[in-house]
């Protein structure tokens, strides 16, 4: 697959990225196996080719928000979804990006940041026909687990608990508010944040002169929930005793 990332026809790495992207996103997949190919996908968002890095981008985004907001599994790779960002941070910032490129990043952190993500139904639906094609190998496995599992979570065959979507609903400010945080903390120039937050903010009409206003206001919404869910953190930290200054 190395050898295919690197091949000479760009049909032939964006072949390879496609058939990576889907790999990953498979439930079955582990979280370690899912790090090591989205470091090789991060790699190729300097491909020559922009259908490669236009697919690299799409990849990571389904990673950011499938298997890192769906499957609990992926806190065992620390920092992934903060290395994703910062990778698509960087494409923004190079003034040689193809622009169709850097739109599809800006919408990236627009779905992950500032809306509802809302390709979770789908994502539930496929982990449950997982979950579902093993209870049915295994009927014997399924009734053990169904009587010792709570009824607010699920598992699949390699014992994965996955959290329901109104839990997840209830962290995804926590889990913003510490995307950005690492992000921001990260990056030098956050002027892309900037202008993020402006067009989001501020422009009137969409691509097909339509009115944004009710996104508009959605964002606001969710820009307000972030920034309380920021300061409660500043507090509760300002409330640990004997931390020094460095560590705040």
């Amino acid at each position: 697959m190395k050898s295919r990332f690197i091949d000479n026809s760009t049909i032939v790495r964006q072949s390879a990225v496609e058939l990576v992207g889907k790999h990953i996103l498979k439930p079955s997949v582990g979280p370690n196996t899912v790090a090591r190919y989205c470091k090789m996908l991060i790699l190729r968002l300097q491909d020559s080719g922009v259908s490669v890095r236009k697919q690299v981008v799409r990849i990571l985004r389904s990673v950011l928000l499938v298997r890192c907001t769906i499957d609990p599994s992926m806190k065992q790779v620390m920092g992934l979804s903060t290395d994703i960002c910062i990778s698509l941070v960087q494409r923004i910032g190079d003034v040689l990006e193809n622009e169709n490129v850097k739109e599809l990043i800006y919408d990236t952190f627009q779905i992950l940041w500032f809306q509802e993500i809302k390709t979770d139904a789908a994502s539930l639906a496929s982990f449950e026909r997982v979950r579902s094609h093993s209870r049915s190998a295994s009927s014997t496995d399924s009734r053990s687990s169904s009587s010792s599992s709570n009824t607010s979570n699920t598992s699949n065959r390699s014992g994965q608990t996955f959290i329901p979507a109104k839990e997840r609903f209830d962290n995804s400010a926590n889990r913003t508010t510490g995307q950005l945080i690492g992000v921001v903390g990260l990056v030098e120039d956050t002027s892309w944040l900037v202008s993020l937050l402006e067009n989001l903010l501020y422009s009137k009409d969409n691509n097909r002169g339509n009115s944004r206003k009710s996104e508009c206001d959605a964002v606001s919404e969710r820009c307000e929930v972030v920034v309380r869910t920021l300061v409660d953190a500043l507090l509760e930290l300002e409330s640990i005793p004997n931390l020094t200054s460095s560590a705040r």
